[in-house]
C-alpha cells in the first residue's frame, strides 16, 4: 500500500479531517492577532487589546492545538510507523516529518515562555517583547501549514 493509502482509509479522512480543523483554529487565530490585532495594540500602545485575544482564544486555541498534536502524531504513524524512519534526512517525507516537530518544539517553547514569563507580567513597556514572540509563533504556524501541505504532494522535497 502507498504512503497516501495508508492514511486515507476509514478512520484516516477523520483524522486528516479533525487535524486540519485544529490548524484553522491555530494559525487562523495568530494570523488574526499578529495581522490585526497586535498592529492596533502597538500603535495604541494597548496591552488590553492583546489580554483580551488571549482570554478569548486560550479557551479554543489550545484545544484544537492540543488537537493537531495528537491527531499529527498519529498521522506520522500511519505514514511512517517506525519513529527511527523520521530521521531519515534522504526521504522527503521524513524532512516534513520532522519539520513539524520542530515547529511543534518551536511552539511549545515560544508559547511556554509567553504564558510564564511574558504575558503574566504584560504592561505597555513589554509588548513589543510579546510581539516579537507574536509574530515568531504566527510565521512558525505557517511554517506548519506549509510542511503539512508538502506531506499531500510526498513531503518536502528540500
Amino acid at each position: 500500500m502507498s504512503r497516501k493509502g495508508a492514511i486515507m482509509g476509514d478512520i484516516g479522512v477523520w483524522l486528516v479531517f479533525a487535524h486540519l480543523l485544529g490548524a484553522c483554529v491555530w494559525v487562523g487565530g495568530h494570523l488574526v492577532l499578529a495581522l490585526r490585532i497586535l498592529p492596533a495594540a502597538l500603535r495604541a500602545r494597548d496591552v488590553g487589546a492583546i489580554q483580551r485575544f488571549e482570554a478569548a482564544f486560550e479557551g479554543l486555541g489550545l484545544p484544537a492545538f492540543a488537537l493537531q498534536v495528537a491527531t499529527g502524531l498519529w498521522l506520522a504513524l500511519r505514514l511512517s510507523p517506525d519513529p527511527c524512519a523520521w530521521l531519515d534526512l534522504s526521504d522527503p517525507l521524513s524532512r516534513a516529518i520532522l519539520l513539524k516537530l520542530g515547529c511543534l518544539a518551536a511552539s511549545v517553547a515560544l508559547a511556554a515562555h509567553a504564558r510564564l514569563r511574558l504575558i503574566p507580567d504584560l504592561r505597555t513597556e513589554t509588548l513589543p517583547a510579546l510581539a516579537g514572540h507574536i509574530r515568531a509563533i504566527t510565521a512558525v504556524s505557517v511554517i506548519f501549514v506549509l510542511a503539512g501541505a508538502s506531506i499531500r504532494a510526498g513531503g518536502l522535497g528540500l
